[in-house]
């Protein structure tokens, strides 16, 4: 057998012995930076930056307005939750309107401006989840008696709103809609609308159509008309000369509208088939209603997406709450107390559920019985009796 010289072997065993050393040496020197080194910090994404986009937003809720803050809350009315808090103090929210994909509210503040000694409109947005509060439009601040009416959605990026300018007291008003496309402070005039004032726009569901309240001439009464955006057609949906018609809503389905009369101190809500035809009066003041304070009114109803619920404001005794009518059978339920002062609510568009009553929450369910039934003798032409005289508070 060959052996080896021994100085081969001995040159063996020392390179061996080297590598040895080499080896535990990196893993004693890893060992202990392991020990003394300082951890990488290590930075965690928001949890609303990796869900899914659907599962960022809360689509069960309805949005209104409460003494002149933007809120949104459960369908029940439970979880309240103020939105648009970045405004600046003494800004008031007015006519909040969700985005047809529910991830948006546009809205309008208003506020004082002192230098000038006038209101000031701005068009704001908001997400529903209460982030992204973004000014959209401003009124000119040298412009004078300027007024910007209740935004509504084109699309989910493109807003139609009502704009009004007065340049003098005893000189006409200029008004019409206009679009806006988000981010953009580039407003358009949309063209065909009836001349005269003009306020209050709803787009309807498959967005070839806008429904506003329009104004013929000052003093005059408004009533709501429906422009037609594939024609240009512009065309009047109510024509009674009978009290003040507004804040009209499309039905889902874009068949019928809602929109509300007011007539003195009494204001009620009434369902139209989109061409028209078919008035009815669905809500009514309570006949029991003590003759020494205001009128039970009902006002600003909204669609719940099934097109078989509305949810509206109810006001009593100078204060007003929310309400849910069921169109079919008239039935009412009464979800938020009427110690409140809350207006223009409505539903998040993609929410579709039924709402719910909290235990132990006061409710009152009723039906609507008419106590003034409304007489169709024709297309748009009705019959009501006579108003009562206003009745006032005792001094």
């Amino acid at each position: 057998m060959h052996r080896p010289p021994a100085q081969s072997l001995v040159s063996a065993l020392a390179l061996s012995a080297a590598s040895l050393v080499a080896i535990d040496g990196a893993a004693l020197a890893k060992d202990t930076a392991a020990v003394t080194k300082a951890p990488t910090p290590q930075h965690r994404i928001p949890v609303d930056r990796v869900q899914a986009p659907a599962k960022r937003f809360n689509f069960n809720q309805i949005v209104y307005v409460y003494s002149g803050k933007l809120f949104v809350c459960d369908p029940n009315g439970d979880n309240a939750r103020q939105l648009a808090t970045g405004l600046p103090d003494g800004v008031n929210a007015w006519s909040p309107a969700f985005s047809p994909d529910g991830k948006r509210i546009a809205f309008v503040a208003q506020w004082w401006d002192q230098e000038n000694l006038s209101h000031r409109f701005d068009l704001y947005t908001v997400g529903s989840n209460g982030k992204n509060l973004r000014k959209q439009a401003a009124v000119d601040p040298d412009a004078q008696r300027c007024k910007v009416t209740a935004p509504d959605w084109l699309d989910n990026n493109t807003l139609v709103y009502g704009y009004s300018e007065k340049p003098g007291f005893g000189q006409p008003a200029t008004s019409g809609l206009y679009t806006l496309r988000l981010h953009t402070n580039n407003p358009q005039p949309l063209e065909g609308t009836a001349p005269g004032g003009v306020s209050t726009p709803v787009v309807s569901p498959d967005g070839k159509s806008i429904a506003y309240s329009h104004t013929a001439q000052s003093g005059h009464p408004p009533k709501v008309r429906i422009l037609n955006l594939e024609t240009g057609e512009d065309r009047p949906l109510t024509t009674s000369g009978y009290g003040e018609q507004s804040h009209p809503r499309w039905s889902p389905d874009g068949a019928k509208l809602t929109f509300h009369k007011e007539w003195g101190s009494d204001t009620q809500v009434y369902l139209i088939n989109a061409d028209g035809t078919g008035l009815q009066q669905l809500t009514f003041r309570d006949p029991d209603d003590n003759p020494m304070t205001h009128f039970e009114s009902s006002y600003q109803a909204s669609w719940r997406a099934d097109g078989l619920t509305l949810l509206m404001t109810r006001r009593a005794g100078g204060y007003a709450g929310l309400i849910e009518y069921e169109i079919a059978g008239g039935a009412v339920t009464v979800f938020e107390e009427q110690d409140a002062l809350i207006t223009s609510p409505a539903y998040n568009p993609r929410y579709n559920g039924p709402l719910v009553q909290k235990e132990g929450r006061p409710e009152r369910v009723e039906k609507n019985q008419p106590n003034r039934p409304v007489k169709v003798t024709a297309r748009d032409q009705f019959e009501v009796p006579a108003e009562p005289e206003l009745r006032r508070r005792r001094p």
